[in-house]
């Protein structure tokens, strides 16, 4: 959710060109991650299909200009583009926004070893903490929320 206000917000302001790149990324991306998948499936592809495919992602490049293993859209950062948003509305919500509840999001998401932490004693016990103790071991969590909460208040 933090990266989806930050580029809704960036894209209000973006040029033309990082519009164009942000409509037509998903197709580049999603061929890229079709072609590493095409090695794990049975279903082929008609030649007709693959044409149509291939044109559309020619197409993709064109007006992204971008690298099929880019990892964004943007030519800025994440945090740059926050940092853009802010420099504009001469508030500071959106780096803070990415230096509080994305961090911590960030390790929810990719299940870093301090995201799993709560439930380790799970493995180990074979049983899920009760009630209290269950929040107790998420608390470290919670300030990510309370935050997040605060933030979509502002919007």
């Amino acid at each position: 959710m933090a990266e989806l206000a930050i580029n809704a917000a960036y894209l209000q302001e973006a040029g033309d060109e990082e519009i164009e790149r942000y409509q037509h990324f998903d197709t580049q991306s999603l061929y890229k991650h079709s072609t590493k998948l095409k090695t794990h499936i049975t279903v082929q592809l008609s030649q007709k299909d693959q044409v149509k495919i291939d044109e559309a992602v020619a197409f993709a490049r064109t007006s992204t200009n971008r690298k099929d293993n880019d990892p964004t859209w943007s030519i800025r950062t994440l945090f740059q583009r926050a940092e853009f948003i802010d420099d504009r509305s001469k508030l500071s919500l959106m780096v803070t926004l990415i230096l509080t509840v994305y961090a911590s999001g960030h390790q929810a998401v990719h299940a870093t070893n301090s995201s799993l932490q709560p439930f380790y004693s799970a493995l180990k016990t074979g049983t899920v903490p009760q009630t209290e103790e269950r929040l107790e071991a998420l608390s470290p969590h919670l300030p990510a929320s309370i935050l997040f909460s605060m933030f979509l208040g502002y919007l």
